[in-house]
């Protein structure tokens, strides 16, 4: 098994600087053929330390600082019912992004009518609570969103989807509506991710990208409830790359079936706010290229449980329960299957202050205490980063800090 001990270098000063840069500088508004054009930015650095095992394929057990993300954005209504609007984001998270810069959203927007409006580009992807939101992170109080659905790893894959969408919103009565939102493109892929990371740790050396294609929609029902909302997600994905295994074996994966379902709600009440999302993923997949055909077939359960509750206008303190589990078929058996203590799941209970130090500064302190690992799929934890071997327990604190404007 090739092993991979995390780097403890700070982060590039010229990724760095431009993050910093572009988060001070790009913000405000002005006028564009007498049509409003607003800029704004976000820029976050993260520092994590763990009691053993490292997490996100950084030093976390030494503690690292290797966790800056920012980007610009710009939007821009050319008339009432046409919006454009895209994001440049640039991430160094461990060995993820290094740096890269990426278009996290490019899209065209016109709203026919509040009932149907049409979206193309590479638009933001509708599944669950805050697939859509991951970019915005002053707006919820985690310093990590729930691993066992959000994970960091998969963020750039699948935030956002490179086709078309149908939306728009069904009002019946004064409060009670419906949204909904239906959509179909690709997936855009990630050399610097985690899903690469993850199959590199399997020992398959990748050949070119990967390539996939999703199709789904989301249906959002708001009662006549103050600050309550309920909402389910389907999505039908698929996925294929050619590579080798053990760096001499040529093998290609082609995803016969993905489905994704999820169910999610949220309840806001003065100075509380509850949320949930329980989401299964079953995959069924074929490896080619060996002497015999393989069927790699696996579900994943992911759910979380969160609770938060304001304070003062400063400070807000929140609390989740998440969790993950994972298990496969592979036929006939070609690698060794994950098991031992903390294989195949992951409990995280999780505890937050936030503190919002100024308009557009705030701080975000976070303990984890983790039971459980996962599989061997993107959820934070890889053998490379850890080649003494992964402890079913780890602890660990998360310090985060963001600007924006």
């Amino acid at each position: 098994m090739k092993t991979h001990t995390p780097g403890k270098s700070g982060v590039a000063p010229a990724i760095l600087l431009t993050l910093v840069l572009g988060s001070v500088s790009a913000n405000g508004q002005f006028s564009f053929f007498d049509s409003a054009v607003q800029i704004h930015s976000f820029f976050d650095e993260g520092y994590i330390k763990s009691n053993e095992n490292n997490f996100l394929t950084m030093d976390t057990s030494a503690g690292s600082a290797i966790m800056a993300e920012g980007g610009v954005n710009v939007s821009w209504q050319a008339l009432p019912n046409l919006r454009f609007s895209a994001q440049a984001y640039d991430h160094y998270i461990g060995e993820m992004g290094k740096g890269q810069l990426t278009l996290d959203f490019a899209l065209v927007d016109y709203r026919v009518k509040d009932w149907f409006g049409i979206r193309g580009g590479k638009v933001k992807t509708a599944l669950g609570l805050w697939t859509d939101t991951q970019d915005q992170t002053f707006s919820y109080t985690w310093a990590l969103l729930p691993q066992s659905v959000y994970p960091v790893d998969l963020r750039s894959m699948s935030i956002a989807h490179q086709g078309g969408d149908i939306y728009g919103r069904i009002k019946f009565g004064r409060k009670n509506s419906i949204s909904y939102d239906a959509y179909a493109g690709t997936i855009p892929d990630d050399p610097r991710g985690g899903y690469t990371y993850g199959l590199e740790q399997q020992g398959v050396k990748l050949n070119g990208g990967i390539s996939g294609h999703t199709e789904g929609m989301d249906v959002r029902w708001n009662p006549a409830v103050d600050g309550l909302f309920f909402g389910t997600s389907f999505a039908n994905n698929g996925r294929s790359f050619d590579g080798y295994l053990k760096e001499v074996i040529p093998v290609s994966y082609d995803t016969a079936m993905e489905h994704v379902l999820a169910f999610y709600g949220e309840y806001t009440h003065r100075r509380w706010r509850f949320d949930s999302e329980y989401r299964r993923t079953a995959r069924d997949g074929d490896i080619a290229g060996l002497a015999v055909p393989v069927t790699n077939d696996t579900v994943e359960h992911g759910w979380f449980v969160t609770g938060s509750y304001r304070i003062s206008k400063r400070l807000e303190v929140g609390s989740y329960y998440s969790g993950y589990d994972f298990s496969g078929v592979q036929k006939p058996q070609i690698t060794a299957p994950w098991t031992g203590p903390g294989a195949n799941y992951i409990h995280d209970p999780a505890l937050t202050a936030h503190f919002t130090l100024t308009r557009f500064w705030d701080l975000k302190l976070e303990g984890h205490f983790m039971n459980g690992f996962g599989g061997p799929s993107a959820h934070g934890f890889y053998l490379f980063d850890n080649p003494a071997g992964l402890k079913p327990q780890t602890d660990m604190i998360v310090i985060r800090t963001a600007f924006f404007f």
